[in-house]
């Protein structure tokens, strides 16, 4: 089935895409996935940390991958979008970490 398109001022679209991405994620990759929003060292900009946590049964749960960004930048109009756009690259990122432990490739 074909996927909506969305546009970059379809905020309520990217948001409600981005919180099925990231279920999608944590179902698919059997992780738990973790997203951080703080100020960065700049005015005005947000640093978005999204981390993927191996799910385990000791506390010490394993990172599976890690991806990091900002907000605004010149490519991505809106929060919601950015935040989408981030959980993608993030599955890419898990898929790669899985298909090459360790690093090997």
């Amino acid at each position: 089935m074909a996927k909506n398109k969305l546009s970059s001022a379809d905020g309520e679209g990217f948001l409600r895409a981005f919180t099925d991405a990231w279920r999608d994620l944590e179902i698919e990759e059997d992780c738990t996935l973790q997203v951080m929003l703080s100020p960065s060292g700049r005015k005005g900009v947000i640093e978005i940390k999204l981390t993927a946590y191996e799910v385990g049964k000791d506390t010490h749960t394993r990172v599976v991958a890690r991806y990091s960004g900002e907000y605004p930048t010149a490519a991505v109009s809106s929060l919601e979008a950015t935040l989408y756009q981030a959980v993608v690259r993030l599955e890419r990122v898990v898929a790669d970490a899985r298909r090459y432990p360790e690093g090997k490739g």
